[in-house]
């Protein structure tokens, strides 16, 4: 940053490492030490790329501490990584931010739990959570990437489940269609047909049925 230093260049900061998070994607990593290192690491080289001598750089902290923040600019830039947003850890989200909110000027949320299914708390949250309301010259909010996300288990991702089990119905369909062509010119055949497209029916039905089961 070209100015870290007074109200304008806290501010102009504090922009910058929300730009910085709204891009930041570590993959991989998963404890929430990981990443606060990850982190620190990311805004170091992020913040300090000028050839400015080392006293007038960005000073990036590493903390740790349930009521803590991960990492700190500067001081006055608290940044917490989040792993829980469920309904029921939202009770200690408010313990954190309350308790950050009387050791910094400016606070960044970094969500990273962005599971679908706790999208609304989220966003309740960070309705509920203004600036203002602390005292705050700035509150940000920010997540990572989204990234559908692949069963876990025996089973990897959806599409590769669904791929062979639809290119297979689509075959049988394909076999039944020129298979009735060809024997519906015998007539001599006509039992066989009967043989013929109850087979290929009970195949369909079973491919159908195993890959909505797979699907699942």
């Amino acid at each position: 940053m070209a100015d870290n230093f007074g109200a304008e260049g806290s501010a102009k900061t504090f922009d910058a490492v929300r730009t910085l998070l709204d891009s930041w994607n570590p993959e991989g990593a998963q404890q929430t030490d990981t990443l606060g290192q990850r982190l620190s690491n990311y805004l170091d080289a992020s913040l300090n790329t000028d050839d400015r001598p080392i006293w007038e750089q960005d000073i990036i902290e590493r903390r740790r501490g349930s009521l803590s923040a991960d990492v700190v600019v500067n001081g006055e830039i608290g940044i917490a990584i989040i792993g829980d947003t469920r309904a029921s850890g939202m009770k200690a989200f408010q313990f954190q931010l309350k308790a950050l909110s009387k050791q910094f000027n400016y606070i960044a949320i970094y969500w990273w739990d962005i599971s679908d299914g706790n999208a609304d708390v989220r966003r309740i949250a960070e309705q509920r959570n203004v600036a203002s309301r602390y005292g705050l010259q700035g509150l940000s909010f920010h997540r990572r990437p989204y990234t559908r996300v692949a069963h876990t288990g025996n089973r990897t991702s959806l599409t590769p489940v669904l791929e062979p089990w639809m290119v297979l119905a689509f075959v049988t369909v394909v076999i039944a269609t020129l298979g009735y062509a060809y024997v519906g010119q015998l007539q001599e055949s006509y039992p066989l047909i009967k043989v013929f497209f109850g087979l290929v029916g009970g195949l369909l039905l079973i491919t159908l049925s195993l890959g909505i089961f797979l699907s699942r």
